[in-house]
Order: structure tokens, then sequence, then C-alpha cells
């Protein structure tokens, strides 16, 4: 799960640090509030790459929520709980993650950028969260 999300928990760190930089401005996209003014892949900036697809709500929610989906399929195909602990845990982590991203998408921008990466660094409990339920489960025979 950190390896996963490796990216996501390093981002508030370097945002509180001053190395990452963005801006909360309604309609920087049409899907988020976020203006990532500085954020090159190369020394000196370059090019910037992606789908655009936060400039399209529609398509945003439909892949994450695919993805989202096809992920939980898959894990709970490939392992099944050994308790109460693999089960009720499991299911709790994926009901969070569900209500934390609908208030994410449809709820008010944080109102400012050290608002946004304190809560960026919450989602380290999110690893340890599935780590726990994780050793309540195991492998399918």
């Amino acid at each position: 799960m950190a390896a996963a999300m490796f990216v996501d928990l390093l981002w508030p760190i370097l945002l509180l640090l001053g190395i990452e930089h963005v801006r909360i401005q309604r309609g920087a996209t049409r899907f988020s509030p976020l203006d990532f003014c500085d954020f090159p892949l190369f020394p000196g900036g370059g090019p910037k790459v992606g789908l655009g697809l936060w400039n399209s709500p529609i398509a945003t929610i439909g892949i994450e929520s695919a993805i989202f989906a096809i992920s939980i399929l898959i894990y709970r195909d490939t392992v099944k709980p050994r308790d109460r602990i693999g089960s009720v845990a499991f299911w709790a982590f994926v009901l969070f993650l569900a209500a934390v991203y609908i208030a994410s998408a449809s709820g008010a921008p944080l109102p400012s950028v050290r608002a946004l990466a304190y809560v960026g660094l919450a989602g380290w409990i999110l690893p340890f969260w599935a780590g726990w339920f994780d050793r309540h489960r195991e492998a399918n025979a």
C-alpha cells in the first residue's frame, strides 16, 4: 500500500518544506481546484505530460472509480479473511476510501495549501490500516 501511495505520501511533506508548490484556485480544472505551479518532470521545466483528465469530471470519476473497483475485486479474490478483523476492517477501509473520494470530489476546497498538506499527511494512516487488516487475511487456496 505504501509503495502504491509513495508519491501521495511524500507530496504533503514536500509542500510543507516548500519544495513543492500548488495553488488552490477554483476553476483551475473542471474537477479539482489544485493548480500545480511547480511540478516539473525535468530540470528546468520541460514539457507537461498527462491525459488532462481533471478537465473532464465524468472521465476522471469513471476511470478512477473503475481502477478502485478492479483493485478491490483483485484483492478480494486473491486473499480471504482469517477472522472478523480481516473482513470488517477491510470493508471499513474500502468504505472510508470511497467516502473520502466522494467528499473531496464534491466538497469545498480546503482554505489553504498548509491545510491541504496537513490533510495529506493523514494519508500516512492508510498503509498501517491496510497492513493491519492484511495480517488478518490469507491467500486463497
